[in-house]
């Protein structure tokens, strides 16, 4: 069978990286699916070009070539983690972990009925979702540098390294929604200052220190294995 050369092979390499892919993992992806379907045009009819069957293979993506593939298993990965985060947040809420939450909750609640006597109620909540929002911006500039280090020592961008600052901004981006609603609820009682505190805590809590090391453990087994494939 007429199987295509190393000069062919990185001529994918270098088609890939020309029409926009900047991601390693997703050029190695791609490179092995055209070259197994240039392969399998052979099959049929050896006499093929390598040029033409490379272009049959690209038409095949459609009219916005490579850029669906990406947009499309970015927002897997990001759907996937951020769906995480919310059920991380719900085992909070249930049977053991209840106890844990129950007993955050009533030392928020202590907590904000002492501040209550100097301080408004909705300036003690302003004033926790503005610090939490300072934890959010420094993560992500220290997720940043790092990721901009490591690539720029290894020449490579990975898919899940983008991914990992969506979910590390991911608080950053809803965080003025959630500023007003919880806000205006917070106008209401000491009991529902409280409440959402503890949820704003939870979000921050799981996001930064229970799904993103998870995040980053499953992105270097990635890497490992696409590098030692």
């Amino acid at each position: 069978m007429k199987t295509l050369s190393t000069d062919q092979i990185q001529a994918l390499h270098t088609f890939v990286k020309r029409h926009y892919v900047e991601y390693y993992d997703i050029e190695l992806e791609l490179v092995d699916h055209l070259a197994n379907g240039i392969e399998a045009q052979w099959v049929e009819d050896s006499t093929i070009s390598f040029e033409i069957a490379l272009e049959r293979e690209f038409k095949k993506f459609g009219i916005f070539g490579f850029s669906d593939v990406v947009d499309n298993k970015t927002s897997t990965l990001y759907n996937h983690y951020i769906k995480l985060i919310f059920q991380k947040i719900v085992e909070f809420l249930h049977w053991p972990k209840l106890i844990l939450t129950g007993g955050i909750y009533y030392i928020l609640y202590l907590a904000i009925e002492y501040l209550s006597l100097t301080f408004d109620i909705e300036d003690i909540t302003s004033t926790f979702t503005w610090s939490t929002l300072i934890i959010a911006a420094s993560y992500m500039i220290i997720e940043s540098t790092q990721i901009k280090r490591e690539n720029k020592r290894t020449s490579t961008k990975w898919l899940m390294d983008r991914v990992l600052l969506s979910i590390v901004a991911f608080p950053i981006t809803g965080f003025y929604l959630f500023y007003v609603i919880l806000k205006r609820l917070s106008s209401y009682s000491i009991a529902s200052a409280a409440l959402c505190c503890l949820f704003i805590g939870l979000w921050i809590y799981i996001t930064y220190f229970v799904v993103l090391p998870q995040l980053k453990l499953e992105k270097e087994k990635r890497r490992k294995d696409i590098l030692h494939a």
